[in-house]
């Protein structure tokens, strides 16, 4: 089920990719488009590295680490690697670890028709929300000759997490997402029912207990 939500989050990125490219990709900018998916146990980041015809060659160079002409998938670990650690992800103040999912880097020759489209996919270990308000801040550190960043939030697969907010800095490496998460009502329910049985069941101890002791003192009066 992860990888099929994957997917499709993967291919609204890559739509709004192409929307750019119709609208007119520039040939030396290096595109960095990153969506953020929010859920209760996890954030993931899906971020597509498009690099125009006239960056290509770079971007191969900085890849292609043997200087062979071909991306080994070791070298393209490593990359995914070094991209990761330009990259901070925080929740409520308190910096998350993230962590490399999968990744797929086109070989230099669909690289260089200014088409070929790396995918990188990160995730954070999973955690619990609590409910109510929350604060994401992502930040983009990776530089690249000509870059070009794009920063938005998923559409929440749950109707659970509700995106209120979204502020980006003027060039986008910087976004600060604003969210809400309400629990299912039949989560509350049941956490309800626990505290209520057990108040129910330290409400009969003292019932029993009370009266263990008044029989004990009748029978002590009559003797």
């Amino acid at each position: 089920m992860t990888r099929v939500i994957g997917i499709v989050i993967l291919l609204q990125v890559v739509l709004a990719c192409l929307a750019i490219s119709v609208s007119g990709h520039e040939l030396d900018e290096f595109t960095q488009a990153t969506l953020i998916s929010i859920s209760p146990k996890e954030v993931r980041l899906y971020v597509n590295l498009t690099p125009g015809v006239e960056v290509a060659e770079q971007f191969i160079q900085r890849v292609d680490r043997n200087k062979n002409g071909e991306i080994l998938r070791e070298e393209g670990a490593e990359y995914a690697d070094s991209f990761l650690r330009d990259l901070s992800v925080s929740l409520d103040g308190q910096d998350l670890e993230i962590r490399v999912a999968e990744f797929q880097i086109p070989d230099p020759a669909e690289l260089r028709t200014g088409w070929g489209m790396a995918q990188i996919e990160l995730a954070t270990p999973l955690f619990t929300l609590s409910p109510g308000e929350h604060r994401l801040i992502f930040e983009n550190r990776h530089s690249f000759n000509g870059s070009v960043y794009i920063v938005n939030a998923a559409r929440p697969e749950l109707e659970t997490i509700e995106i209120l907010e979204q502020i980006r800095s003027e060039e986008q490496t910087q976004s600060e997402i604003c969210f809400a998460y309400h629990p299912p009502p039949s989560e509350d329910a049941y956490w309800g029912a626990i505290v209520a049985l057990g108040l129910l069941f330290i409400f009969g101890l003292m019932v029993i207990r009370f009266r263990w002791h008044r029989r004990i003192s009748r029978s002590s009066f009559i003797a």
